[in-house]
Parts: structure tokens; sequence; C-alpha cells
């Protein structure tokens, strides 16, 4: 995924309004993002459309990403343990 967006941004210094326009001028559909995720949707509308969702969650890098879901893999495993 970003290495598709340095096509757009070679910096890699995006802002979540650039995202939000480039988004509005690449998507193909109107799908909700669960259905994008759903669908496996990978045009470079629901790329963008997914990197503007991990802006929402101040998860600028892929190392926060990473970290959000260890985070959420450790919850889980906590839940099923009981």
């Amino acid at each position: 995924m970003k290495d598709s967006l340095k096509h757009y941004f070679p910096k890699e210094d995006y802002t979540y309004q650039q995202l939000d326009s480039a988004y509005k001028k690449h998507k193909i559909n109107d799908k909700i993002f669960r259905q994008r995720r759903e669908d496996d949707d990978r045009d470079i509308g629901a790329m963008i459309g997914f990197m503007k969702i991990r802006f929402d969650y101040n998860e600028k890098t892929i190392e926060k990403m990473k970290e959000t879901v260890d985070q959420i893999d450790s919850i889980v495993s906590k839940k099923f343990e009981h």
C-alpha cells in the first residue's frame, strides 16, 4: 500500500487532507470500509481509504499499525484463555 502511494507522494509526507483529496479522485465505489475489506478490494481508492482510517487512529507509520495489531492480538488471546 505504501509503495503504491509513493507514486503520488514520493517523500511519504502526505497529510489526511491530501489522502482525502486523492481518495475522492480515485475511489471506484461508495462501499463502506468493511465492505471493501470483505470484498478484498485492492484498487488505489480502497488503499487510500484504508490509510485515511489509519490516520483517524493516529497510525501514520507501519510500525504504529503493527503495534496496534499486536495489542489487539493480545486482548483477543486473553479473552479466549478464560
